[in-house]
């Protein structure tokens, strides 16, 4: 509004002058230009500099460094079961339900150092779908198998315990406790199969199979 008002107070002089009027106005218009126009060329020359010290930088970094490990920088985890046991739990509300298995399991580690994050188990009877068992705590103690040639497992021989909180290297070999839902005598049919699997840091999963009839203590 204060420009509006000035222009009427001076628009006597502008009507004697119009030459004048116009030139002044385009030099103004010209020089808030420029004014501009410089303003934002060092506005962008300063972000130039700055992405050519980015990139100078970026390409100064070591060619090994990389958000992803390298196949080579991975654990490499691998797994064995050299034997176990096949039981009906002792507790009366799980007779007839589940049927334990206690797997004596190996593990080892080729790659960098890496915690055992999941295990596994599936029951294959054969010709049916695979029935997944639950991995449990084993107790102070328990005694598996049957009248004959009973076993008893401790807290301390759990591979998974053990596996969770040091990271793996050399072989470690403990016991797998598991309970599924399968009668005793599909388990152990020579031609049910385990599939044992175990995870690391990263997810990369390592599975190992067996029949049965190959070695299971009855």
């Amino acid at each position: 509004m204060d420009i509006i008002e000035q222009l009427r107070r001076e628009w006597p002089v502008i009507k004697q002058a119009p030459l004048l009027f116009a030139g002044t106005l385009i030099i103004l218009t010209v020089m808030v230009g420029l004014v501009e126009y410089y303003f934002f060329k060092a506005n962008l020359d300063t972000k130039d500099d700055l992405i050519k010290t980015l990139q100078a930088q970026l390409s100064a970094m070591p060619a090994n460094v990389s958000q992803a490990p390298s196949p080579a920088q991975k654990p490499n985890l691998h797994l064995s079961m050299s034997g176990g046991n096949v039981f009906v739990p002792g507790a009366p509300d799980l007779r007839g339900s589940l049927t334990g298995i206690a797997i004596n399991a190996k593990v080892w580690n080729t790659g960098n150092p890496s915690v055992a994050t999941e295990w596994g188990l599936a029951v294959i009877p054969k010709g049916q779908i695979p029935v997944v068992a639950q991995l449990t705590k084993i107790p102070d103690q328990l005694t598996v198998g049957g009248q004959y040639n009973s076993v008893v497992i401790r807290a301390s021989d759990a591979l998974d315990a053990r596996t969770a909180k040091e990271p793996i290297s050399n072989p470690e070999d403990g016991i797998l406790l598991f309970y599924v839902k399968l009668p005793k005598s599909v388990v152990v049919d020579p031609a049910t199969q385990l599939e044992l699997s175990v995870k690391d840091i990263y997810g990369t999963e390592t599975v190992v199979r067996q029949l049965m009839g190959n070695w299971l203590q009855r």
